[in-house]
């Protein structure tokens, strides 16, 4: 997103579950990335993504922490 000087956003924050990385997410988060100086990822607790989608993740809040680290994006 760019203000009204066309210039990029210091922050960009995005939420999500980001369970299973795949494409659609590498792509989201780093067009996400492009539009701001820092991205600012926001991740549903475990306890959240059971209770909104009636499952539990397959990937514990810390393992998917750690794929979003370990992407090179976030």
């Amino acid at each position: 997103m760019k203000n009204l000087d066309n210039q990029k956003t210091a922050l960009v924050m995005v939420f999500g579950v980001f369970d299973l990385i795949h494409a659609g997410h590498k792509h989201f988060l780093s067009c996400a990335k492009r539009l701001g100086e820092k991205l600012i990822v926001i991740l549903a607790t475990d306890k959240i993504v059971q209770k909104l989608k009636k499952v539990s993740p397959h990937n514990t809040l810390e393992q998917r922490i750690k794929n979003l680290v370990d992407l090179g994006i976030v």
